[in-house]
């Protein structure tokens, strides 16, 4: 836990506390290496969470929570661990991921979750192989590859190529499965919101 900010500047960075480790205003990482979160090292940042470099892999295993800002990685991310990872940004910012998201196994499913917000997955290459869910007001693809992709709320889906083996769209009763699903070019534009 620090009360302050916290910049780390090196190659690799691993976080194994246990618990909801806290930063108390903006947290930096300006990593050559992998920044890595073990399974149980929470990481809750009171600001922004930047990962300032591009072309690194980042293995993330835990939940990384930013309760005022965004969250932002410049390089890729592997989500890995035993359970699924969340990535939870204050209302209205956004989640950014310049490089690939990709996982280990189906176990490895990732969250995103910004209210009224933006995800950003930037890449072109972006492949899991579990479920991956998306809670935002835009949801922005270059690529994407899923066995399955939920969409719990986005009234803007943005990609140019997409494919997924099982589309959900909304939550509850309300939401609609599709399986065999390719998207191609602009897509989905104001087409639901949950």
């Amino acid at each position: 836990t620090a009360s302050q900010s916290l910049v780390f500047t090196g190659n690799n960075l691993t976080l194994n506390g246990a618990g909801n480790n806290t930063i108390g205003t903006t947290m930096t990482v300006n990593n050559t290496g992998t920044l890595t979160t073990a399974d149980t090292a929470v990481l809750s940042v009171n600001g922004l969470f930047t990962q300032t470099v591009a072309g690194t892999e980042n293995s993330i295993s835990a939940d990384i929570n930013s309760t005022v800002s965004g969250i932002n990685f410049e390089g890729a991310v592997k989500l890995g661990g035993t359970d699924q990872v969340t990535f939870t940004a204050a209302r209205g910012n956004n989640i950014d991921i310049g490089g690939n998201l990709t996982t280990d196994t189906a176990a490895n499913n990732g969250i995103f979750i910004v209210p009224q917000g933006t995800i950003n997955l930037k890449a072109a290459g972006n492949s899991v192989v579990s479920p991956t869910s998306f809670t935002a007001a835009d949801v922005n693809l270059t690529s994407l590859t899923s066995t399955q992709l939920v969409l719990v709320s986005a009234a803007n889906l943005n990609g140019t190529s997409i494919n997924v083996a099982a589309l959900t769209i909304g939550a509850g009763a309300n939401s609609v499965n599709l399986t065999n699903t390719t998207i191609n070019g602009q897509t989905g534009r104001n087409a639901w919101k949950s």
